[in-house]
């Protein structure tokens, strides 16, 4: 399933762009049904997480495009760092638990 997310991204030089963002569900390996419930849980609140920070980012985008405002660009990269930290916890979920699966399946 592919979850698709439209941005509208700022230019340097001004003006604007957008770019559609694409979040694929993958399965890879078969697992029990309570481990399935629970990824598509977590998978669920991540993306609910990352929109938000999209839309903020969205509207603060929209706001500099009218003004500039340093208070504005520092949001921006704040929210940009949020989104980077949850990847980052994502990724560092999906390490552990294909380990921990490959430990089970030895």
């Amino acid at each position: 399933m592919s979850y698709p997310l439209l941005v509208r991204a700022v230019k340097k030089g001004g003006g604007y762009q957008w770019i559609e963002i694409r979040f694929e569900e993958v399965m890879s390996l078969p697992m029990s049904q309570k481990e399935l419930n629970f990824r598509k849980r977590l998978n669920k609140m991540f993306r609910h997480d990352i929109l938000n920070i999209f839309t903020r980012l969205y509207a603060y985008a929209e706001l500099l495009e009218e003004r500039y405002d340093r208070g504005l660009v520092e949001k921006i990269k704040e929210s940009v760092r949020s989104g980077v930290n949850i990847i980052k916890k994502v990724r560092e979920f999906e390490s552990s638990a294909e380990e921990d699966r490959k430990s089970f399946q030895s």
